[in-house]
């Protein structure tokens, strides 16, 4: 939607309040994409690239988890979610990964500035 490098998939989601959107990190997609179907965790943070190490100080909720040939990044900013999956390999590398990911900071720290139309 923002930006893309490599073989990347970015979602974001605005709700209509900051604890709709804790709920959902919580409880809904997050949930599901750090424990996976069966409530198991499922990719690790351990498998994440070092060269991936990038962590957004404006987000109030974030994980980075990868398995062997994929990198998830969630994160919440207020009312906003956002996702970043990405097939590492030889055209994503964690240091594609981790511009992929600024870059997503970058947008959603400017949708944060801007104030609600209403």
């Amino acid at each position: 939607m923002f930006y893309a490098e490599g073989p990347t998939t970015h979602d974001v989601a605005r709700f209509p309040t900051i604890a709709g959107a804790i709920d959902f990190f919580d409880n809904g997609e997050g949930s599901i994409l750090r424990r996976g179907r069966t409530g198991a965790l499922v990719p690790s943070e351990a498998l994440v690239p070092k060269s991936a190490s990038f962590r957004s100080g404006i987000a109030d909720q974030q994980y980075l988890v990868c398995d062997e040939s994929s990198c998830i990044y969630y994160a919440r900013y207020q009312e906003y979610t956002t996702m970043v999956a990405a097939n590492m390999g030889p055209n994503m590398t964690g240091e594609a990964l981790n511009r992929v990911i600024m870059e997503v900071d970058r947008k959603l720290t400017e949708c944060l500035a801007k104030p609600l139309v209403k």
